[in-house]
């Protein structure tokens, strides 16, 4: 999939900024059960810089546990951003637990779904990222 940078933005050093920007604003804030919040600081900060993404919920796909994280597309693979990884205390994901984002492919995500959701799904990034989801 390509998507067309208009601004020639390099969307990386934007994730980075976002991020810090974040944790900078909301450092009083635990990580435990605040998904919803990080999520939509991070969907509202980039959408202000002109980076398309989307933020995912967990639940709207029929996953045992609702958690929200945050998708931004990137050629062929997305950008994942969570900054809330850190309370399901799984180490496999070690950039995305230390930097609050990593470049995710189909198979990794399926695998992070499996961690914060609770659930084996085969969902594709692209469906993740294109449907509004559906009940469970």
């Amino acid at each position: 999939m390509n998507y067309t940078n208009i601004l020639g933005l390099d969307k990386e050093e934007v994730i980075i900024d976002v991020i810090n920007s974040i944790k900078n604003e909301l450092k009083d804030l635990t990580t435990d059960r605040t998904c919803k919040i990080y999520s939509d600081y991070v969907s509202s900060y980039l959408r202000s810089k002109y980076i398309l993404n989307r933020n995912i919920d967990t639940g709207e796909f029929g996953c045992d546990y609702s958690h929200k994280f945050c998708l931004v597309p990137k050629e062929e693979d997305y950008y994942l951003i969570d900054l809330t990884y850190s309370q399901f205390n799984n180490l496999e994901f070690l950039d995305l637990l230390i930097d609050g984002y990593m470049i995710v492919n189909k198979e990794e995500l399926k695998r992070y779904i499996e961690i914060v959701g609770k659930s084996k799904k085969d969902i594709s990034v692209d469906t993740l990222f294109f449907s509004k989801g559906r009940s469970k």
